[in-house]
Parts: C-alpha cells; sequence; structure tokens
C-alpha cells in the first residue's frame, strides 16, 4: 500500500475499508500518472545536466553531504551537515555505493534528480487522491491532475533536485489529512497530518508557518464544533492542537538538539556562515539592485511574481475564505493553512529582507490556487458549471504565467539563467550561457590531484565552496574536508598533518580564505602557487598551492 492510498488519508469507507481489495480504476489511473510524470521529470532531470551541464548548485550540494557520510576519509553521519534540512541527503545516502556501477549519479547529482522527479510525482498523486476524496469526476480530475503535473514550474523543481519536491509532497499530504479531518472527524486523520508536517520539517525550514497555522485551525475548529462547557471544549481543543502539532514539535526539538550536541548552534541556518542568513547579508546589495531597496519596491516585486506564478489565485481565495465560513465547507481552509501558511512565511521573510526573493520561494502559490479551485468546482458543494470553468481556469492560467515568468530575468534569476542558456536564445548573457557549465574549475582541480595519486588527507579544503571538486574526485578520500571531525585542527597547521596541498577560492563561504587571506592573493605559507583557475561557468577563482 502507497503514500496514495493509506486508509487515514481518505473518506471512510465501511466497517471492511482495511481489507485488501483490488485497485480501483482512480487508483489505477493515479499509479500511471505517477509513473509517468516521475519518469518524465527524470528524463528532463538527466537531459538538463548530462546534455546541457546545467546543475543546480543547493541540489548537487545536498547530493555532496549525502556522499560524505559514507564515502569520505572521516564517515560518519552528521557528515550530512546541519545548516540545511537533513531529508534530501538522508534519502540520497543508500545510493552512494550506486557510483562505482555509475560515477555521475553522485559527481554530477542525478540522484538527486531521480529522488526529486519521484517525490514530485507522489505530490501531483496526492493531489489528484485529494480530488477522487472529493467526488470529482473521472475526466475533470485528470485533467486538473495533469494541468498541475505540467506546470512548468512543477516540472522543473521536480526535474532540478531541489528541495522544493519535499515541500510540496509533505504538504499535499498535509492538506489531504486535514480535509479528511474537517470533513469526518477522524483522529487517524489528524495524526497523518501532524506526521506530514512533521517530515515537512526535516525537509525545509519554512514548515515552521504551516505547523503553527494548522494547529492553529484545529484549535478553533474543535473548540467551535464539540459539545459541552466552555473547559470540555477547551481540553477537547487542546487535545486536538497537541495531536497534530506534536510530530512536528519533536522533529523540530530533536533537530535543534543533535545540532547544539554536534557543532554547539541549534540553529545553523541562521548562525553558520554558511547559512541563509549570512549568504543574505553577503549579497544584500546585488539583491535590493533587482528586487527593490524599500518595502514598496519590494511588495511591487512580490505580487509581479505571485501574479504570474497564479493569476487568479486572489480571486480563488476569496470565493474560497467566503464559502468557508459555513460549517460544512470549512474543508477548504486545509490548504490555506497547509500551503498559504508557507506562502505568506516566505512572502514576509523576503518583504523584511530576509531572503533572496527567489521566483521558487513563491511555488507554493500554484498549488494553493489549484487546490482551492478544484475544492470549489468538487461536486462536494454542489458547484455550477462556472465553478468547473473556473477550476480550468486557474490551472491553464497558472500554467501560462509560470512559462513566462521563468524566463523573465527580472523575476526568476534562477531559472531564467538556465533555460535562456538551455534554449541557446540569441539574447542569453554571457553570465546565463556560464550557468550551463558550472563547476568546471571545480572538476579541473579534481582531475589535477588525481592525477598526483596522492595518500588519505593529502589536500585540505572546504566544501562549503569546493564541494563539487569532491564529488568529481576518484579518491575523495584524499581530502581533508569541513565535515571532518579534525578539521579545524588541521586547519590551523597543515603541515604537521600531512597536507600537501591546499585549495582556495575567494568564495566568502571559503574558511581556508578566510584563514588565510593572502590565499586568494596568490600567497600561502610555506606554499608554492601551482594552479590558478579564474571564474569558469560562476563567480568563484581557486588558487591551488603545494606546501613545501
Amino acid at each position: 500500500m502507497s503514500l496514495l492510498e493509506l486508509p487515514i488519508l481518505a473518506p471512510p469507507r465501511g466497517r471492511h475499508s482495511l481489507e485488501p481489495r483490488r485497485p480501483s480504476w482512480a487508483q489505477v489511473e493515479r499509479r500511471v500518472v505517477v509513473g509517468l510524470l516521475a519518469v518524465a521529470y527524470a528524463a528532463i532531470g538527466f537531459v538538463l545536466v548530462l546534455r546541457y551541464g546545467s546543475v543546480s548548485i543547493d541540489a548537487l550540494a545536498r547530493v555532496a553531504n549525502a556522499s560524505f557520510v559514507l564515502d569520505s576519509r572521516d564517515p560518519h553521519l552528521s557528515a550530512i551537515g546541519f545548516v540545511w534540512n537533513p531529508l534530501p541527503s538522508l534519502l540520497a545516502v543508500p545510493f552512494v555505493p550506486l557510483k562505482a556501477w555509475w560515477p555521475a549519479l553522485i559527481s554530477r547529482g542525478l540522484i538527486g534528480n531521480a529522488l526529486s522527479a519521484l517525490t514530485m510525482a507522489l505530490a501531483v498523486g496526492v493531489f489528484h487522491a485529494l480530488l477522487e476524496d472529493l467526488a470529482t469526476p473521472r475526466r475533470r480530475r485528470l485533467l486538473l491532475t495533469l494541468l498541475l503535473g505540467l506546470n512548468p514550474m512543477v516540472v522543473f523543481y521536480g526535474a532540478n533536485g531541489m528541495s522544493e519536491a519535499y515541500l510540496l509532497l509533505t504538504l499535499m499530504w498535509a492538506t489531504r489529512s486535514l480535509v479528511a479531518w474537517l470533513r469526518f472527524s477522524r483522529t487517524s486523520s489528524l495524526v497523518s497530518c501532524g506526521l506530514a508536517l512533521a517530515v515537512a520539517y526535516l525537509a525545509r525550514y519554512e514548515a515552521v508557518a504551516p505547523a503553527v497555522a494548522v494547529g492553529l485551525l484545529v484549535l478553533v475548529v474543535t473548540w467551535r464544533r464539540e459539545p459541552g462547557t466552555h473547559t470540555e471544549r477547551f481540553r477537547a481543543a487542546r487535545a486536538d492542537a497537541m495531536l497534530v502539532t506534536l510530530p512536528f514539535g519533536v522533529c523540530f526539538v530533536a533537530w535543534a538538539a543533535v545540532s547544539w550536541i554536534v557543532v554547539g548552534a541549534p540553529f545553523q541556518t541562521l548562525s553558520s556562515t554558511y547559512g541563509n542568513s549570512a549568504q543574505v547579508a553577503d549579497k544584500l546589495g546585488s539583491i535590493q539592485a533587482v528586487t527593490g531597496h524599500d518595502l514598496t519596491q519590494r511588495s511591487a516585486y512580490l505580487g509581479e511574481q505571485l501574479l504570474a506564478l497564479a493569476p487568479l489565485l486572489a480571486l480563488v481565495l476569496l470565493v474560497a475564505l467566503w464559502q468557508a465560513r459555513r460549517v460544512q465547507k470549512r474543508w477548504l481552509l486545509a490548504p490555506v493553512a497547509a500551503f498559504g501558511g508557507v506562502l505568506a512565511f516566505q512572502s514576509l521573510a523576503f518583504l523584511a529582507g530576509g531572503t533572496f526573493g527567489w521566483l521558487r520561494f513563491s511555488l507554493t502559490a500554484i498549488p494553493l490556487a489549484a487546490l482551492l479551485a478544484a475544492g470549489l468546482a468538487s461536486p462536494v458543494l454542489g458547484p455550477r458549471r462556472r465553478w468547473r470553468l473556473l477550476a480550468v481556469g486557474v490551472l491553464v492560467s497558472s500554467a501560462v504565467g509560470s512559462g513566462w515568468a521563468m524566463t523573465s530575468t527580472r523575476l526568476a534569476r534562477e531559472e531564467s539563467s538556465q533555460l535562456a542558456a538551455v534554449g541557446d536564445r540569441a539574447d542569453a548573457s554571457a553570465g546565463q550561457r556560464d550557468a550551463l557549465h558550472r563547476f568546471i574549475s571545480e572538476r579541473r582541480i579534481a582531475h589535477y590531484l588525481d592525477g598526483m595519486h596522492l595518500p588519505n588527507g593529502s589536500v585540505l579544503l572546504d566544501t562549503g565552496a569546493a564541494f563539487a571538486t569532491v564529488l568529481e574526485s576518484d579518491d575523495p578520500k584524499q581530502f581533508v574536508i569541513t565535515s571532518d571531525l579534525d578539521f579545524r585542527a588541521v586547519l590551523a597547521d597543515p603541515s604537521v598533518y600531512g597536507v600537501h596541498y591546499v585549495v582556495v577560492s575567494d568564495n566568502y563561504l571559503d574558511v581556508v580564505n578566510r584563514t588565510y587571506p593572502g590565499g586568494r592573493e596568490g600567497s600561502f605559507p610555506n606554499g608554492e602557487l601551482v594552479l590558478h583557475l579564474r571564474p569558469v561557468g560562476g563567480p568563484t577563482s581557486y588558487w591551488v598551492y603545494h606546501l613545501a
């Protein structure tokens, strides 16, 4: 039984709903859709990487973290890192040994593309299952599912190995479970929703927002629909709210505690040099040059992104909130709490100057609009023809708007670079074309060092900048990397620990750079410069020193 058919997610089907039974036509249809989309997403991802050299930096970094756990000089589980959430890297760990069969699975991050393809396809499959729960007719259900699954942004982030797919799957799972609870008051659906939110936090930090929103929604709904005195209703509401938020709370505390024990800080994304806060602070000027320097300008920029990704979102949101004031229609609030929570969190963080304002940070607007439109068109609400047409219009306009937005160099700074270069557009800038040649310098360094046939622990580098060098190397054990338990000691005096080569970059993340600032100027203590690579397909220069 798959995630798509879990009984705790679906409406009641009678006394024997848990007994094995032959798959229904809808289940067969769903499995076919998920399988075809997974293959399509993976194929697109593999073509982007192998044919065009278009590799997502964040996606490859997550695969690198997985590789360091098993295939490094000092293998250990905490090498997965604590700056970013662990789920994408943890899922890749079992596949690291497959590099012996096909090195590109790890060196080019293809395993990340395969995992995100399957995950995004499952997210679309859960959307299909929710439409079945809402008694949506087969043809309309299939049409809406395909329109969501073929949305250009959904396709791109299903194919490129990023963590957006994991977030969408867990939020779709949480939404389906919450809808079931709001309609049928089943405790098992509430448990399922809580588990989904917990898994979401293991994928992305912004899962904090839907956990809070869902907890408050459950608290209010239980308070209003439970009979009894104020005290009895409050106790019931508190119990339900705790039930849905407890799994998330356990994950939140456990991840912070383990991080604190291992690296001395509970929230490295905020405190670490490699974290989001440090990256935004370092690039604040270049960010504001595009997104605006004040709240008004940033608000207009965000509004353009949202209008492009989901042109009719405001309309369906207002209609859904109006309909949800009735008890029998309050399940329309489920996607507002789950997907809307993330969208609100990302929007506020951007307006406060805390994020880069990437187009993908507003990706949840697409499934939010799709879910609300599909809900309004559901036979459960007794829809008129205009609601059915609205649902199709919402998804079609979202697909068209997303496709246009992804080509905009201003609104889609990440996506447009890769698409312009892949399409070989005449107006693609040199920087956009370079997006197809990321990590060339890192690979040259790996091949240079591999030719030396060095012993273990001979090369010192910071994987915050040069992780692709380690992935590309035939002998990753020759490197002393940031996750090694003795990295700081080796960094303080490389020669004493038998280091023969040191790799320095001008990336501000590079701790070797910060410890030995002369390295980016052609000078290193007791070192001879043997290789200098200027930026190729990226902003980073590298210096390789041989220690006397």
